[in-house]
């Protein structure tokens, strides 16, 4: 039994990937999701399960679009925490991102980003931050704080 896993939407595109994604998620007391655009295209179609049992889902803003159909990032955290998910963390690029749980709605702003921002490279490391600090113990807003600044130095010169 592990204690956390982060998995990607796009372990989930194929059925050997998605077998193993999903069998690790069962395994995980913690499960952090950072879906994928093709994982949220599909959402409403074929994915709505695969938020059964996920702790915290990170999708950028248009992925969290894309799933819920609504526009306002707080819009889409309320959605998708709605469907189950306890802790809805919208990443909003150089804007910071938007967390929401049952106690708590917060804009978390980041430090300006100057230069070209490698928005791929972005996303993982604020996901991988995001996990160290939960494994750390570090409360969540904490957490999406020093994300949003893992984040934002991934930029191109």
């Amino acid at each position: 039994m592990a204690d956390f896993v982060l998995l990607s939407g796009y372990s989930l595109q194929d059925e050997a990937s998605a077998e193993t994604a999903l069998t690790l998620k069962s395994l995980a007391t913690t499960c952090l999701f950072d879906p994928s655009y093709l994982f949220a295209r599909d959402f409403q179609m074929c994915h709505k399960e695969h938020l059964c049992g996920v702790s915290v889902v990170t999708p950028n803003l248009e992925e969290a679009q894309l799933m819920t159909g609504q526009k306002a990032p707080e819009d889409c955290a309320a959605a998708l925490h709605d469907l189950g998910v306890e802790t809805v963390i919208v990443k909003l690029g150089p804007q910071g991102c938007y967390v929401h749980t049952k106690r708590c709605r917060q804009r978390i702003p980041t430090s300006p980003v100057t230069g070209r921002a490698d928005t791929t490279g972005a996303g993982d490391a604020f996901c991988g931050t995001l996990l160290a600090q939960c494994v750390r113990g570090v409360d969540i807003v904490e957490a999406a704080g020093r994300a949003n600044e893992a984040a934002r130095k991934h930029v191109c010169s």
